[in-house]
């Protein structure tokens, strides 16, 4: 068991670009509340490029989910906020999945959220989030 199921928190952290070539790297997960966490995207190194958020769904607390993104002002929320810049939001479930918010996508896939997982054959649709 990882520490999200231990504890019961939500973990988070930013995602940015190091240079024009397309390299990427990610800043430490830093540990934020039960069901939420702390988003603030200007948290990268100097001289990088803000390029996501990613976080957590820990165990879920009575009536709360935490195998699906929330609304707003959760994760759907911070997807469109202006500070996000219609960046992708990456949420790790407490089942074990990696989902995916792109906002680019929201009008082409309803909501906008793809289970990441192994590779598809070609012509298999690509996983949607259930909701």
């Amino acid at each position: 068991m990882g520490p999200t199921t231990l504890k019961n928190l939500e973990y988070y952290g930013n995602i940015y670009q190091i240079d024009s070539n397309g390299k990427f790297s990610f800043t430490n997960a830093e540990q934020g509340y039960r069901t939420s966490s702390w988003f603030d995207p200007k948290d990268i190194p100097d001289d990088t490029e803000y390029a996501g958020y990613y976080h957590t769904h820990p165990s879920p607390p009575p009536g709360y989910d935490s195998e699906h993104p929330s609304g707003a002002p959760g994760d759907i929320g911070i997807v469109y906020s202006q500070q996000n810049q219609l960046f992708p939001n990456y949420i790790g479930t407490a089942g074990g999945r990696i989902l995916l918010l792109d906002p680019l996508q929201f009008p082409t896939m309803g909501s906008g959220c793809v289970l990441l997982g192994p590779a598809v054959t070609e012509g298999t649709p690509i996983p949607v989030c259930p909701k």
